[in-house]
């Protein structure tokens, strides 16, 4: 089985630093053209399925990549959406990460009201990847999604079930990693490729 991750297009909350979370963020110019660039790039790609946040600019990009594979499956699954940042949603990135840290004595579990913590984005990746797995054991699969799940998803594929911060696998707009199994064993074959985006 390939499992072929690509994190959505930029937005205008990302161009003015505000903290989007489960905010119904549209793509922005630049990341309409992203999204087209990544959709050429796997154009040429047998896909079997396509899994994407509901967030709008995850479905604005997966919509980008399917418009060259019009009969493949395509399924929107909240499990995939972005850490929910709660009351800090659509207020500036620098205020949360200053909630963050007054309350950094509760680490990796502290949860905005109304959002979640690190921990719960990393639980909620585990679930929606066992059920995953145990659904797709070939085939060629396409996961549209944000970069927070995007890296929890890789730490827990390669480094197991516990919390772990891996900064490598942090992911641009539109780059793409793709884990191949086989035998069952995972391997890293791309990460964060944005080679599209300067072609």
């Amino acid at each position: 089985m390939r499992l072929i991750l690509v994190r959505h297009g930029h937005t205008d909350d990302l161009k003015y630093n505000i903290a989007q979370g489960h905010r119904m963020t549209p793509l922005n110019r630049r990341g309409k053209i992203q999204a087209g660039k990544v959709g050429r790039a796997l154009a040429k790609i047998k896909i079997d399925v396509i899994y994407s946040s509901d967030l709008t600019r995850a479905v604005e990009t997966m919509q980008a990549i399917a418009k060259y594979h019009p009969t493949v499956m395509i399924q929107l699954d909240p499990a995939l959406r972005e850490k929910g940042h709660g009351m800090y949603e659509g207020r500036p990135f620098q205020v949360l990460e200053r909630a963050r840290m007054r309350h950094k004595q509760h680490g990796y579990r502290w949860r905005p009201r109304r959002g979640e913590s690190f921990h719960d984005l990393f639980t909620r990746t585990k679930q929606w990847y066992r059920v995953f797995h145990r659904q797709h054991a070939r085939g060629t699969i396409v996961v549209v999604s944000h970069g927070g799940f995007i890296r929890f998803l890789l730490t827990h594929i390669f480094h197991g079930p516990r919390y772990k911060v891996v900064p490598e696998y942090k992911h641009d707009n539109t780059g793409i990693s793709v884990v191949e199994f086989r035998a069952g064993r995972p391997k890293l074959i791309k990460l964060n490729d944005t080679k599209h985006l300067h072609a």
